[in-house]
């Protein structure tokens, strides 16, 4: 079960291991938490971590290596802050292509890195995330393997020009001035100007960069490009983009659910994105992975157990305070109606530790 690190306990037991926005081992898998090691989570601004109870038997299998992914988080920060060391990109390289092959296998990530880091390692992270998706949607649309390594190589770039931009304005909580949003909007063009002093990056690459923020109407930057005018590529990483930020928490606005998520992208079909990237985009993705701790029609608070593939929407669910299951692509009356509320979640919290589930 996904917990943020503020409802962490002494006791409770680490599903994954964790590691830190460098790729270094924070705590192995299994590790029984402490007062000083959940002060450790905090201090690498760790926002969240799985962790193992009796409330839901997680049979997670066949993901692609946390590990790999950190790693390349940390090469992409790296390779940004130095401005493009070659040998660095090599690494970059050799590690989209066990992601892709990763993929091609048939692997798959049960949760968004961006969704446990704070700070700089967001951006990272969230580039990551990015990547995978739209390797995941370039695999379904039928791409060779050297065009999903193209596809993915822009996908992990697409914001390294945000590295250019001042941190401050990145950082903001609240709405940017006219003249914040306009340097902002650079980014794209700041990344390609990077990217193409580099003979490694390929041109279908350094487009997804150039044009990950164009719209199938007209509205995005930097060139408000139309229709076909945009490179496919670069409209697959646009939604991967899309979904994986409206899925995670940002300084200047909390997460939506993810089946919100899913619901909006589903509109903007033959608007801002065409259907065909739309409809591959969605059957890569899991509205409500297993672990998720969701507010149910009802009142109740469920946590996901199982994903009914069929059904992405209405997952199979526990209801934690009476163990009750339940099958949501059996219950008609019943939806998911949001996540969890910090209260809910303390009460869940304080219910499992009178009834000793963790």
């Amino acid at each position: 079960m996904r917990l943020q690190v503020q409802f962490l306990l002494p006791g409770m037991k680490i599903f994954a291991p964790v590691y830190g926005p460098k790729g270094e081992l924070l705590l192995p898998k299994r590790a029984i938490l402490t007062e000083a090691n959940i002060a450790k989570l905090r201090q690498h601004n760790i926002l969240a971590v799985y962790i193992e109870t009796d409330l839901v038997v997680d049979h997670i299998e066949n993901l692609i290596d946390d590990l790999i992914r950190v790693e390349t988080q940390a090469l992409v920060r790296e390779w940004a802050e130095k401005h493009g060391d070659h040998k660095l990109f090599q690494g970059i390289k050799k590690n989209v292509k066990q992601i892709v092959s990763d993929v091609i296998s048939g692997k798959t990530v049960q949760y968004g890195l961006a969704e446990i880091y704070a700070g700089r390692a967001y951006t990272y992270a969230h580039s990551v995330d990015v990547c995978i998706l739209a390797i995941m949607a370039g695999y379904r649309l039928n791409y060779s393997r050297p065009a999903l390594l193209d596809l993915a190589i822009g996908s992990l770039l697409h914001d390294l020009g945000k590295a250019k931009l001042d941190k401050m304005i990145l950082n903001k909580p609240g709405k940017l001035t006219d003249m914040e949003m306009s340097g902002v909007r650079r980014h794209p063009e700041l990344g390609f100007q990077m990217l193409i002093q580099h003979e490694d990056i390929s041109p279908v690459a350094g487009g997804v960069v150039l044009s990950h923020h164009e719209r199938l109407d007209g509205s995005g930057y930097p060139f408000g490009l139309k229709d076909n005018a945009i490179p496919r590529s670069a409209t697959i990483c646009a939604i991967a983009d899309v979904y994986n930020a409206l899925t995670t928490d940002r300084v200047y606005r909390k997460a939506i659910p993810p089946g919100a998520a899913y619901e909006i992208l589903e509109g903007s079909e033959d608007r801002l994105f065409p259907s065909w990237a739309v409809k591959a985009f969605l059957k890569c993705v899991v509205p409500y992975p297993v672990g998720t701790l969701t507010r149910l029609s009802t009142g109740d608070m469920a946590c996901v157990v199982a994903v009914n593939p069929l059904s992405p929407l209405q997952p199979k669910v526990v209801l934690p305070e009476t163990k009750t299951r339940l099958d949501l692509a059996q219950e008609c009356d019943i939806q998911i109606a949001g996540c969890s509320s910090e209260r809910e979640i303390q009460r869940l919290l304080d219910h499992a530790i009178r009834c000793c589930d963790f």
